[in-house]
């Protein structure tokens, strides 16, 4: 199976598995949790201990069968993320070793698809690309930007919609044309 199948598979069980995080409600182990104000006025609780209770799902063995045969017997889904991405995306628990966030939460979903074990890897941003490069990484999760040159490289998954803008003070003398 080649890379490029393998990244098409990954990102059908990203695509399979992204609505069941985006809609699953987390319980809170006491002790790692803030209270953050929620868009009706009142306040949500949210767990930032190691201790996730994520939501799991079970593997699906005809999308679990096409990934390449080097990852099946290494039995692991070796993940990279950026390091230096910003919560509810990816950020440390509690005890600044454990990566949560939206985007870890995926990736596990995609690993108990396939049947592996989620092993992630933090990194800096351009080493996510070095290391997928490499073939040290069978994915990326992180808040890359789909553009025309990475489609070249990469496939993608989207989970979630991504506007980018700027802004420039007023009267800065910036101007924008596009």
């Amino acid at each position: 199976m080649s890379t490029s199948t393998s990244r098409r598979t990954t990102a059908a069980a990203l695509g399979l598995t992204a609505a069941l995080v985006l809609a699953a409600c987390g319980n809170p182990s006491e002790g790692g949790t803030a209270e953050v104000a929620a868009a009706s006025g009142g306040t949500v609780k949210i767990n930032l201990s190691p201790d996730q209770k994520r939501v799991t799902t079970g593997k699906v063995d005809s999308i679990a069968a096409r990934v390449p045969e080097e990852i099946r017997r290494r039995g692991t889904l070796e993940i990279v993320d950026s390091s230096g991405s910003a919560a509810p995306l990816t950020f440390y628990a509690t005890d600044d070793r454990t990566v949560i966030g939206v985007e870890p939460d995926i990736a596990h979903l995609v690993a108990d698809v396939l049947g592996l074990e989620p092993h992630i890897n933090t990194v800096s941003w351009e080493n996510i690309f070095v290391g997928l490069d490499s073939g040290k990484y069978d994915v990326g999760f992180s808040n890359i930007t789909v553009t025309e040159e990475r489609k070249e490289k990469y496939d993608f998954a989207t989970y979630r919609e991504d506007n980018l803008g700027f802004e420039a003070k007023k009267g800065s003398g910036l101007r924008i044309d596009g």
